[in-house]
């Protein structure tokens, strides 16, 4: 499970960035909250992140996608993206915690355009932080009866791959934080590879199907083809199949994302969706988002999302007040920040959330005065 990510000198964000899928003190909604073996205080179970364009949403998003191609055999160098405006850092941090059965993992790499500066493994198998590897360049530390076959682990790394797989096939908390961080699933494929995900799994490819007839969608079937995906449509008792390059990007988009999360809802997974809402209808999105609580979700499952769609800010009948994130942009330097709702006082559970936002002087809004025309006379 999912616990918090985190980023430094990453593409807007010069200073360190978190979201965090720890609940916190709000007391509404706690069918929202899952219960964790790792984490006392419990997990939630989505988390959205709002914010203007360009403010780093994607970014922060996409950090584990990177993360998860490093630890696959990538080049660190080849996500190399620091803070642009002025800063003469050129090392970029990646950090993520898992919760692994009973113990959470917390893992960082560091890394710029040379290879990796650094790399940590730490663990909580007691509740306090005990080091399981610690890298600084070609240097390696390890905790007590860590990693096995140290020599020849660090002997197969090379200075631009993540240490961690090394480490992971003769250490077990290695091993475990590993299938952890690559088990999240990253949103953001074709259309032909989210059929392709459905062709090869009949129990995936069932429940999306289900998923598009309860988002109104009408679609009974989704057929690949040497001439491309057809999407069959139930008229009034007739089949029609129709070629996926005659379809909306709604419905394209709706396939999309729904063979990510409905795979993610099977197999207790955490699923990343950036732009969550885009194509798509505020209620489709919203009942997609009502999927990851207690009582709909037995498999505690979760996801981390960016949007725009504001009508989920819905402290009443949605949402706790922990699981909103704002994106903002810094005037003076241009660089990014992240903060929780809660990190912002008087905001009561019962307020109007959504109307609150606009009228909000935390900003995390497009700076847009509405007196400037664009044309003048």
């Amino acid at each position: 499970m999912l616990m918090d990510i985190s980023v430094r000198n990453l593409g807007p964000f010069k200073d360190s960035a978190t979201i965090s899928a720890k609940a916190g003190s709000p007391d509404e909604h706690p069918e929202n909250v899952l219960e964790s073996k790792s984490c006392e205080q419990g997990l939630l179970g989505a988390v959205l992140l709002y914010g203007p364009n360009g403010s780093g949403k994607s970014v922060i998003l996409n950090s584990v996608g990177a993360l998860r191609s490093i630890l696959s055999g990538a080049p660190a160098s080849s996500f190399s993206n620091p803070f642009a405006f002025g800063s003469s850092d050129r090392t970029s941090e990646i950090s993520i915690t898992v919760g692994a059965r009973f113990v959470p993992y917390s893992y960082s790499l560091a890394f710029s355009d040379e290879g990796v500066v650094s790399e940590s493994l730490y663990q909580y198998s007691t509740g306090r932080r005990s080091m399981v590897f610690l890298r600084s360049g070609s240097t390696y530390r390890y905790g007590k009866g860590c990693v096995r076959n140290r020599r020849s682990a660090e002997a197969s790394v090379g200075a631009d791959m993540a240490f961690l797989p090394a480490a992971a096939a003769s250490d077990g908390g290695c091993s475990e934080a590993l299938r952890e961080i690559l088990g999240i699933t990253t949103e953001g494929m074709s259309l032909d590879a989210a059929v392709s995900m459905l062709s090869g799994n009949e129990e995936l490819r069932s429940v999306v199907l289900r998923a598009l007839r309860i988002a109104d969608f009408r679609i009974t079937d989704i057929v690949p083809g040497d001439d491309g995906v057809r999407f069959v449509h139930d008229v009034d008792g007739s089949e029609f199949p129709l070629p996926a390059g005659l379809e909306s990007d709604g419905v394209k988009r709706a396939v999309e994302v729904l063979a990510v999360v409905c795979d993610a809802l099977i197999g207790g997974k955490v699923v990343i969706v950036d732009d969550l809402d885009l194509h798509l209808h505020p209620r489709v999105v919203r009942w997609i988002v009502e999927q990851f609580s207690s009582e709909r979700d037995p498999n505690s499952s979760q996801m981390v999302a960016s949007t725009h769609d504001t009508t989920l800010l819905d402290l009443k009948n949605l949402m706790r007040r922990d699981q909103a994130y704002f994106a903002d942009k810094r005037v003076r330097d241009g660089s990014a920040t992240i903060s929780r709702l809660t990190d912002h006082g008087g905001i009561r559970k019962d307020a109007d959330l959504q109307r609150a936002y606009f009228g909000w002087k935390m900003d995390s809004l497009p700076r847009i005065s509405s007196s400037e025309q664009l044309l003048r006379r």
